[in-house]
């Protein structure tokens, strides 16, 4: 388990809850009922509830993960 801030670690995490917020605004949002494609509020909403979340998960799985020698 290696906590400390990593600059790997922290880029992976940050690509990781933008592709997790980019899923979720567009895709996830719209595909079972469909809605309207460009609303500020509703991204707005999601880009408090998802990126946050998303990096610290992504970056906790990073840490715990041991590299195989």
């Amino acid at each position: 388990m290696d906590f400390k801030p990593n600059k790997k670690k922290m880029i992976i995490s940050l690509g990781a809850a933008l592709f997790v917020y980019l899923f979720i605004a567009f895709i996830m949002r719209c595909f079972p009922l469909g809605c309207e494609w460009w609303e500020p509020r509703e991204f707005l909403i999601i880009a408090r509830d998802v990126p946050i979340p998303a990096f610290f998960i992504a970056y906790l799985f990073l840490s715990l993960i041991k590299k195989k020698k």
